[in-house]
This record gives C-alpha cells, structure tokens and sequence, in this order.
C-alpha cells in the first residue's frame, strides 16, 4: 500500500516544516485510510505545498489566503468536485498539525461562501458513467457465441456480468478469489463474498447475489483456463493462455470495459462504458423494476442514497407524469 510519508521534496513536510503532530497523523492514516484516498491526500497536499513554498505562506493560512487558493485552483480549471476534494485536504492538514475550530481557515463562513460560489460557477454535476443494461449483456453474450466461444469472450462475460450482479467497483472485480463464490444450495444462482470495500475499510464483509448467467460463466472459465484457487480473473496472452504474470488489474478491467462498449455501440447509441457502468447500469434496473432506494443503496453498498439517485434520475424522467401523458 502506498505511505503517505513518501511525499517528494518541495513539499509540507521538506520545504515548511510542519509539525510533529501531522507526522504522526500521516503515520496513523497509512494504515487506516484506503489507498486511493491515501493517493489523492499526497497529491493535494504536494500541490498545496509547492503553492505555500513558492507563495512564502506559512501554517496555519489566514482565511484570506486560503481563499486565494481557491481561486487559483478555479484558475486552473479544476472540476467542482476535484476543488472540493482539495479543500478537504487543506482542512485535514490544517486538523492534522493542530490548527483546529478557528485557526483551520476551511471553518469560517467567508471561505464556505466562496467554495459555494465556485460550485455554482463551474456546476456540480459530474458525468455519469454509461449504464450497462441487461440488454448490452444479453447483446455481448450473443455476438460471442455465434462461433465457437474463446476464452477472453468468456472472460469478458464473466467480468461484465459480475459487475452487473454484485454492483462491483473495478478493485472490487480484481480482488475476487475463487474461494469467494458459492452456489446457492437452490442449484440456481451463487453468492459472492466481497471481504472489503471502498465503504467497508475495515473488513466486516459482505454477501450479495449472482445470476445463473452469472455462475454458468464463472464455471466455464474455471474449466476453460484451469484456475482453482486464487485470484478469480487472470490476464491472457495473445493466445488465450493464462499469462505467467497473471494478476489483472484495475486497468484491465477498465480496457474491458471500453473495449465491450465500442463493440456494441452503433450510430443511434454509443456506449462510454467505464468500470462504473456495472453499478450505474444495476442500478438503473433495479429503478426500473420499481425496487426501492433504500433497497437500492443497501445492495449497492452505497453509504447514502445520493449516488444511485443521480444514476437513475434519467429513467425517473422517462417513468414521470409527462412521460405517461405524452409517450
């Protein structure tokens, strides 16, 4: 995993001299806080820092300067949501050090007010990844089997429909072991067992269900590739055979994805489909199929029901009250 300590020169800790306090709080959060977000911290604050450096700024900012900042993030045409981000960062490293309440900048109303004006700027929507829809699976499986089906089309069903099913995230698909999926004692369908997740750092786990489309492909590619144990999904060579460097990765499965969505896309549809598109689309289903929000987020694993809302607010347009009025 990767350390926060291991930011590059030029930075808080090199070129400020920030506080014991924060290099025990970096400490700390290299073993509590996920990767990603240990990534996303480390990049801010090497930015933050490089700004501090060159603006002679010390710890702790005035609110004035760090509104400054704001604008030169907004200067650098930043997303809102990437700006947001940031400003979290610049609060955690003004907590971290000590400088909490009114000497963290982040807290005053003048601050608040201009981030939301930043926000009303630029919009807070964020683009929404393509919905994989039952259609686009049922399409797939199609067009792989009118000739004899390869191992990476099996590979490439199994993967989608895994996503599909369990609402995966990328990581989530690449840290599938064998040992994590079970028939269901039905004969039809299986579980899978996800051990931790982006909502779940601490590792209590969870179940959720698989098709019977699910686990047909789950044990084709058992017997087509020969894995037994391990990690489920492998990469191929250009032949089709388990690669000695085997372990795929979350960019594999994002180069399934768009692969998959260049395949089935056509002039009236073309289909961004990223690693996203699993959950979106399931979600978006299961809208369609008039289950609830709260049933929704709970299966999604999603720790409120913001997102799946914003997924399915498209279909909600085409299920409303002008929609039934004037079809």
């Amino acid at each position: 995993m990767a350390n926060l300590m291991h930011i590059p020169s030029h930075t808080l800790i090199e070129s400020l001299g920030v506080s014991e306090q924060f290099s025990q709080y970096v400490s700390l959060a290299s073993e509590a806080l996920s990767e990603n977000t240990q990534i996303a911290y480390r990049g801010d604050w090497q930015q933050l820092g490089q700004y501090l450096y060159h603006q002679a700024i010390s710890l702790p900012m005035s609110v004035e300067q760090a509104i400054e900042f704001l604008d030169y993030l907004a200067q650098l045409n930043y997303k809102s949501a990437t700006i947001t981000r940031k400003t979290a960062s610049l609060s955690v490293l003004h907590d971290s050090c000590g400088y909490t309440q009114s000497l963290n900048p982040t807290t005053h109303q003048a601050f608040k007010l201009k981030l939301k004006g930043i926000k009303k700027r630029f919009g807070v929507a964020q683009q929404q990844a393509t919905p994989l829809r039952i259609k686009h699976l049922e399409l797939l499986e199609y067009l792989y089997t009118q000739a004899p089906i390869t191992v990476a089309q099996v590979r490439d069903l199994l993967i989608l429909n895994l996503a599909f099913d369990a609402m995966l995230r990328r990581q989530e698909l690449v840290n599938i072991e064998v040992g994590h999926i079970q028939y269901a004692e039905t004969g039809e369908g299986g579980t899978l067992y996800i051990p931790f997740s982006k909502t779940d750092q601490e590792g209590e786990g969870t179940y959720v269900w698989l098709s019977s489309k699910c686990m047909h492909y789950y044990q084709t590619w058992l017997t087509m590739t020969g894995v037994s144990q391990g990690q489920l999904l492998r990469k191929l060579t250009k032949h089709g055979k388990i690669s000695k460097h085997s372990k795929v990765t979350d960019t594999t499965i994002y180069r399934t994805f768009k692969r998959v969505g260049q395949l089935l896309s056509t002039e009236q549809e073309i289909l961004n489909f990223s690693g996203h598109s699993g959950r979106v689309g399931a979600a978006v289903e299961l809208t369609k199929a008039k289950t609830s929000l709260a049933e929704i987020q709970n299966t999604g694993r999603w720790k409120s029901p913001v997102m799946p809302a914003r997924y399915s607010r498209q279909l909600q347009a085409e299920q409303s009250a002008m929609a039934k009025l004037r079809p």
